[in-house]
């Protein structure tokens, strides 16, 4: 029978939090995220409201290699650094460049070293027309992810050149694919007369997604918030999603094949996808005095509160500091109060810091965006530096053939 009091659980030998840690040797911030990713299983007694954990899952916690060791998969790059006090595209703090530079400048940046001039992109007429069409053949209320995945295969088939697979090609089709991918979300409002960085928001990437994602005529510090965004999640070093473009590169798939492979991983809550999660909860917060019942109601279901906790910056993500900090300075008052109450409750009860993913959850709802659009921003922002990471596999002309450890029954000559 399992154990259901708090009593049943300590008598089973469940650890609290804190014996976990100590037993594991890692922060409490960090068992957090290992919770958040699902590495290791939290449990809540009926009648307290901690958490325990299973002791043969802090033994085999404790008995994974240690954080020094080598990784099963390592992959030579010169793209982007990732430290636990920040992270570098090609050698420069990425975390300044977001007050100091357009997204379209930090992606050249990434592509080949430098920033540019932060020319204007735009979506080749046929690719525009594609991404349109593909998007009328999806059902009545997809999510801007979902929109985005089939604009790449429809924009694909415009290209007759999509199979060049050699470095200069891919330079040169990226800013057009970009701009076709924010194109084929629906464009909701009219664009803001302001400047991104010099250039005007109507013809700046920002602009045009903050206008096809909000609800009405997006305002200067939204647009501004937007372009923080894309500048800070432009890449990431190895994520799930850009190990799955690098593979893909490695064996020849064209650019928009390896922007799909990126893509099909964001759909996951553990990358990319917890944005949405943070969304929804935000969502049900309608005051901050229902902030402890909502957010406790959701802990009590056995749901991780998504979008704290990042195992590569214990000390607190730096691009969730910079964005937050954007969001709460410059978004209307009244949906501010919700991610307030957020904070204040994972602050109160001990949390770890918040992610990015937090942030980009924080500015959809601030703003009134729909629903996913912290996810399509994710996505269209990553598609610079899952560009960058094709071009550098594709000049590695390299072949991987990751092998399994087989766990499986030893071979035997016919089926029991």
């Amino acid at each position: 029978m399992s154990p259901s009091t708090l009593a049943d659980y300590r008598a089973a030998g469940y650890l609290t939090a804190a014996e976990t840690a100590r037993q594991v040797g890692i922060k409490p911030a960090t068992l957090y995220a290992y919770v958040s990713r699902g590495i290791l299983q939290a449990h809540r007694p009926s009648d307290g409201r901690v958490s325990l954990y299973h002791p043969a899952d802090v033994e085999r916690l404790r008995a994974r290699p240690a954080r020094g060791a080598r990784p099963e998969l390592s992959i030579p790059s010169a793209i982007t650094l990732v430290r636990p006090d920040g992270l570098y595209y090609r050698g420069v703090d990425a975390i300044p460049l977001a007050s100091t530079h357009s997204y379209e400048q930090v992606a050249e940046l990434l592509w080949h070293g430098s920033s540019g001039d932060g020319r204007p992109w735009h979506a080749p007429d046929a690719a525009a027309e594609a991404g349109a069409a593909a998007q009328r053949a999806l059902s009545h209320d997809p999510l801007p992810l979902e929109r985005l995945q089939a604009a790449v295969a429809a924009i694909a088939s415009t290209d007759p050149l999509r199979f060049d697979v050699t470095p200069a090609a891919a330079e040169r089709l990226a800013p057009g694919l970009i701009a076709s991918m924010a194109a084929a979300l629906d464009l909701r409002s009219q664009i803001p007369d302001v400047r991104v960085h010099g250039l005007p928001a109507a013809r700046s990437l920002a602009g045009n997604l903050a206008a096809r994602l909000s609800g009405k005529r997006p305002s200067a510090a939204l647009v501004g918030a937007v372009n923080a965004a894309l500048v800070l999640l432009a890449d990431h070093e190895l994520a799930a999603s850009t190990v799955a473009v690098r593979m893909a590169a490695a064996v020849r798939s064209p650019v928009y094949g390896c922007i799909a492979a990126g893509l099909g991983v964001l759909q996951g809550p553990l990358h990319g996808g917890t944005s949405l999660r943070v969304e929804d909860l935000l969502a049900q917060i309608r005051s901050p005095a229902m902030a402890d019942t909502v957010i406790r109601t959701h802990l009590s279901r056995g749901d991780p509160l998504w979008g704290f906790g990042h195992p590569l910056y214990e000390d607190g993500d730096p691009r969730a500091a910079a964005l937050l900090n954007l969001v709460l300075a410059a978004a209307p008052a009244r949906p501010r109060g919700a991610v307030e109450a957020l904070l204040t409750f994972a602050s109160a009860n001990s949390m770890p810091p918040p992610t990015v993913d937090l942030a980009l959850g924080a500015l959809a709802h601030c703003w009134s965006l729909i629903r996913g659009s912290g996810q399509a921003i994710f996505a269209i922002s990553r598609t610079a530096g899952w560009i960058a990471h094709a071009i550098e596999e594709y000049g590695r002309k390299a072949n991987y053939r990751i092998r399994a450890a087989y766990t499986g029954r030893p071979p035997r000559t016919a089926p029991d």
